[in-house]
């Protein structure tokens, strides 16, 4: 079998895309909130995925550095933080319900 080109495991293409962020987001009773977004951005790219039934979300493949965070759901305030990425975690985001 003949290769042609300059190929390498999976792993040392992307050495820099080892870390996740997951976590749960719940309202103020502590209940899970069924699909809320979470955004991860940085340098103009944005990661986000949709929380599960129980409010859980996993946003794999990171970079470490610098990420705003952004959480919303359909009947709550919007959620706005920065925070640090250097390892892997798990986060907890409490949703405040929108005043009617």
């Amino acid at each position: 079998m003949q290769v042609y080109g300059d190929l390498k495991p999976y792993a040392a293409l992307d050495n820099s895309l080892r870390l996740s962020a997951g976590g749960r987001i719940t309202d103020e009773s502590g209940i899970g909130v069924s699909g809320a977004r979470v955004v991860l951005a940085r340098d103009g790219k944005n990661n986000y995925m949709y929380a599960d039934s129980g409010g859980r979300f996993l946003i794999r493949r990171l970079e470490a550095g610098d990420y705003k965070i952004t959480v919303g759901a359909e009947g709550f305030e919007i959620f706005e933080s920065t925070m640090n990425l250097r390892n892997s975690g798990d986060y907890t985001f409490t949703l405040l319900r929108q005043a009617i």
